[in-house]
């Protein structure tokens, strides 16, 4: 059974757009991720996935979302916020990269049952509602299907309580 299609209405405050305004800085400042991440990601899902559709979920201004368009013959981007999609959609077009990106949450995803290779979230997964986001990749990965998750850490520092809530207003 496919998913209904995503409700989405910032004006009812489902969503609260922390990087819609800033999506230029976001896009300038954010590190993309060097290829030993997708040698790595591909060395476990080689001999399962055909290929065909991969999506990247929370995928901000497409920093993982467009070199997956090397592996896969269809990328989706989705992500909630309307300005770091824009900006996804400008980068991909300014690279020349034929990637799609829609406006989506994580915990409703526009894609039939059983219907893509590869699901990835690139430093998102902690915005998700974690159960239902892996009750819906459940649902649309493809048996063999491969979900890749990845992070980075924070850093605690040490005896210096004041100084790790200030760190952590930041982050």
């Amino acid at each position: 059974m496919a998913a209904p299609p995503p409700t989405f209405s910032q004006s009812t405050g489902s969503f609260n757009d922390h990087f819609g305004k800033l999506n230029s800085n976001y896009a300038q400042f954010r590190p993309t991720y060097p290829q030993e991440v997708y040698d790595t990601l591909l060395s476990y899902v080689e001999p399962y996935s055909h290929r065909d559709l991969a999506i990247d979920i929370g995928c901000g201004t497409g920093q993982a979302t467009l070199p997956l368009k090397n592996y896969y013959k269809r990328v989706v981007g989705l992500e909630p916020s309307e300005g770091q999609i824009n900006s996804a959609k400008e980068e991909a077009k300014e690279k020349g990269v034929d990637v799609e990106f829609i406006q989506n949450h994580a915990e409703v995803l526009p894609f039939g049952d059983e219907s893509v290779d590869l699901v990835t979230c690139a430093q998102a997964a902690h915005w998700f509602d974690l159960p239902a986001f892996f009750k819906e990749v459940h649902r649309v990965l493809k048996p063999g299907g491969s979900i890749g998750i990845w992070t980075y850490g924070t850093c605690d520092l040490l005896n210096n309580s004041g100084a790790n809530s200030i760190f952590k207003d930041f982050y």
